[in-house]
């Protein structure tokens, strides 16, 4: 059994890659902390990020990811990219005042 993935990359690539992957994680579960903290996000895809997250850790310790199940280190960085946008634009989003976009659309409907 396997204690996490990085000690995986450790034994095959050497301390730096593995210090290297450990960062990277650290940046991942901060991501998803602010995902899942987030008030704006979706109820449905803070569970689903978290679950996806938990199940693709788990099998991280399982077998040897990057020698075995490339292709759920794939699937992991994927969904770090997803996770990773969805946060980019909910922090950017400008959130409107119902006042100015309903005087839009009026006169957006006058102009007509």
């Amino acid at each position: 059994m396997h204690i996490i993935f990085f000690l995986d990359i450790a034994r095959r690539a050497g301390i730096i890659p593995m210090l290297l992957m450990a960062i990277y994680y650290a940046m991942i579960i901060i991501d998803l902390f602010k995902v899942i903290t987030n008030k704006r996000t979706a109820h449905s895809f803070k569970n689903l990020s978290f679950v996806v997250y938990l199940g693709l850790t788990i099998s991280f310790m399982i077998e040897p990811v990057l020698e075995g199940r490339p292709y759920n280190f794939m699937l992991f960085c994927v969904l770090n990219g997803i996770v990773a946008s969805y946060r980019h634009n909910q922090e950017s989003k400008v959130v409107l005042d119902h006042r100015s976009l309903g005087s839009s659309l009026i006169t957006l409907r006058s102009s007509n």
